[in-house]
């Protein structure tokens, strides 16, 4: 059962007011579910999950391009001796290095997916769905849905299985038109895929590219994530279209210039 688009609004303003709340979390997972019947509250939870998930890969990115930026135009050479006293100012390696890691992770991930979905269907992820389907920002976990289903149909058999399963939606859903994760997932359900399976999948191709990534970056002397052909040394003609605020801003401000 899919929650209403007033559930999922409120989720929207939950998931960012969820940080607001993180000394009584008790309190305010109550508060969201006060006024929900027992046999929804799993819906909203999850729904919660979710919307925090892609709450916090936005953040992600844009504390990654902000970081991008500071150390492309050197602006921390306005107030400080060197980089390294900046970094120490703001508690670089405790705070801010773990999400620009993460954020990078994540990226090495979509493009990973992005690989497989090329590879499968002859065809660029972005152009694969029809334009009134096609998501307005492509998210890992969306993308790694698609990268398994190009594995186990066609490019043409897998459109036409989405668009059945934006068809089968809880009726209140279906005013949004846009491909969401819940209808891959529903596809690949029907093809009788395990998501525990999918899950272990996604994570070991994760890890793989993200090690080779780490080995080119290392030899090369480059940092990881610099460029798409570091991390991509394949040619597979993808598109330049931005992902994310994090793939438009951060993908033309990397550089050696940036520390580890």
């Amino acid at each position: 059962m899919k929650i209403d688009n007033s559930d999922i609004f409120n989720m929207d303003h939950a998931a960012r007011d969820a940080s607001n709340d993180t000394e009584y979390p008790e309190a305010f997972i109550a508060t969201i579910l006060r006024d929900k019947p027992e046999h929804k509250h799993l819906d909203v939870l999850t729904e919660l999950l979710t919307r925090s998930s892609e709450i916090d890969e936005r953040v992600a990115s844009s504390i990654s391009a902000a970081w991008h930026w500071i150390c492309q135009n050197d602006l921390w050479s306005t107030r400080y001796e060197s980089l390294s006293e900046y970094r120490k100012t703001i508690g670089y390696t405790e705070t801010v290095r773990p999400i620009v890691q993460r954020h990078k992770k994540s990226e090495l991930a979509k493009r990973s997916s992005m690989q497989t979905i090329f590879r499968y269907w002859k065809v660029p992820y972005d152009k694969a769905l029809p334009i009134s389907t096609r998501p307005l920002t492509w998210r890992k976990h969306l993308l790694s849905l698609i990268a398994c289903l190009s594995k186990h149909r066609g490019h043409l058999e897998s459109v036409l299985l989405l668009q059945e399963s934006m068809k089968n939606r809880p009726e209140r859903g279906r005013t949004r038109n846009r491909l969401m994760a819940s209808d891959v997932q529903r596809a690949l359900e029907t093809l009788g895929i395990p998501q525990t399976r999918l899950a272990t999948r996604e994570s070991k191709e994760s890890r793989i590219s993200s090690h080779a990534a780490q080995s080119k970056g290392t030899d090369s002397g480059t940092e990881v994530g610099s460029t798409p052909s570091t991390i991509h040394p394949e040619p597979l003609s993808l598109p330049d279209t931005p992902l994310s605020l994090g793939v438009s801003l951060t993908q033309g401000l990397q550089t050696s210039k940036e520390p580890d």
